[in-house]
């Protein structure tokens, strides 16, 4: 915000009106339980990534499925026992994952929030299995492609998204991430280290054997 050119901007909480309707947009405008409904305004506080990522887990738990004239819940709202959190919900919905597509959301969150898919594929040694997957975590809305060319690059949709796969890893499990990039960087690129030591510096100063990032 010291930057002449950045501007705060404050933004109110969806009324409860547009809570509803955002949440019938992502169901494809169809109708809403009205304990469904009740539970996005109440719980949601307003923030259109809570809302998101609420209406997304619930579909993806089978607590709300599509029938003929709408959706129905399929068990109490009260025994579903949903995170109070907007990272609360993200973890749950991650934790649902299969494991290699936990894998690959984990790798690419240690990369950082946007990611080459040339880095990735070098670190995970799966490039015929790695499109399907990102396809996946894209049709899942946890990542999107940015760019297509020089290279194909992505982005975690929301920096909560990334952060939250980070943060839920253990401190041992990202500093052996952060080694394997930092190799993976190295194996690349080994006549541009110069154009790479911020990137593979930032890596190698958090992996278990720190000392490499001093070289």
């Amino acid at each position: 915000m010291n930057k002449v050119y950045a501007s705060k901007v404050s933004l109110e909480p969806l009324s409860s009106a547009q809570r509803t309707a955002m949440a019938q947009s992502l169901l494809g405008g169809a109708a809403i339980p009205p304990q469904i409904e009740e539970l996005i305004v109440t719980r949601t506080e307003g923030n259109p990534l809570f809302i998101e990522e609420m209406t997304r887990s619930l579909l993806e738990s089978g607590a709300v499925t599509r029938g003929p004239e709408g959706y129905v819940v399929t068990e109490a709202v009260e025994a579903l026992n949903l995170p109070t959190t907007v990272q609360g919900v993200l973890l749950a919905r991650i934790d649902r994952l299969e494991a290699e597509l936990k894998e690959v959301l984990q790798m690419a969150a240690v990369i950082g929030r946007l990611f080459s898919h040339l880095l990735l594929a070098q670190v995970m040694q799966r490039e015929a299995a790695l499109e399907e997957q990102l396809l996946d975590l894209a049709e899942l809305e946890f990542i999107y492609r940015t760019t297509d060319a020089p290279q194909r690059e992505y982005s975690f949709k929301h920096v909560l998204t990334q952060q939250a796969v980070y943060d839920a890893m253990l401190r041992s499990r990202r500093e052996a991430l952060h080694g394997q990039i930092g190799q993976a960087i190295e194996t690349l690129y080994p006549d541009r280290i110069d154009e790479c030591c911020e990137l593979l510096g930032s890596h190698c100063s958090r992996r278990a054997d720190a000392n490499k990032a001093l070289v």
